[in-house]
């Protein structure tokens, strides 16, 4: 965005001097650049694919997932000593596909189960609207929830998402047109 910002306003000052350098003009436009951000947060309800060529694991399901605690077909499950969160339901009752980012199909892992899933037990979290499961930053930053203990910041709030750059986000994910962290930077994209 930086960038874009820096070229922008090199070209405003290149092309300014065509204009007569009509400063009223120029600073309209910089003004405009200076308040672009992005215009909507975009939600992706994620759905795992039907064809998948991935290595076949086998493991089990537990229990609800807690990175995506808000959907019933998400599961928290482990394959030896590894344990996989979310694995989402697929067509065949006996898998799941487990993915920690969805931008890439490639990182999951296909669990054939050797127990049936368990019941989904309610949490009071289904369907929750501000939940996500892997979010990116408007800097293009990405972040996964935290499934385990975490940190408390000075204001109570717990650490919920470790951001692949280093930091976390503490808090709930503040929903709106533009989704926000709690402590105001803005999510370009959320995946559900």
């Amino acid at each position: 965005m930086k960038k874009i910002l820096i070229i922008s306003i090199s070209i405003l000052f290149l092309t300014g001097c065509s204009f007569g350098n009509d400063k009223k003009e120029i600073n309209k436009v910089v003004e405009k650049i200076e308040t672009f951000n992005i215009q909507e947060t975009e939600v992706i309800r994620y759905v795992p694919p039907e064809v998948l060529s991935n290595e076949i694991y086998e493991g089990k399901c537990w229990t609800n997932s807690i990175a995506a605690y808000f959907r019933t077909d998400a599961w928290r499950c482990n394959v030896g000593n590894s344990i996989e969160d979310p694995c989402f339901s697929l067509s065949q009752s006996d898998r799941v596909f487990c993915l920690v980012n969805p931008r890439d199909v490639n990182l999951g892992i296909l669990i054939k189960l050797t127990e049936p899933l368990p019941e989904h037990f309610i949490t009071g979290n289904e369907g929750k609207e501000n939940g996500a499961w892997f979010i990116e930053l408007e800097d293009g930053t990405t972040c996964s929830p935290i499934t385990g203990a975490s940190d408390v910041n000075e204001k109570g709030e717990r650490a919920n998402y470790a951001c692949i750059s280093g930091g976390d986000i503490y808090g709930e994910l503040v929903k709106g047109t533009i989704w926000t962290t709690t402590d105001g930077r803005e999510i370009k994209r959320v995946w559900q």
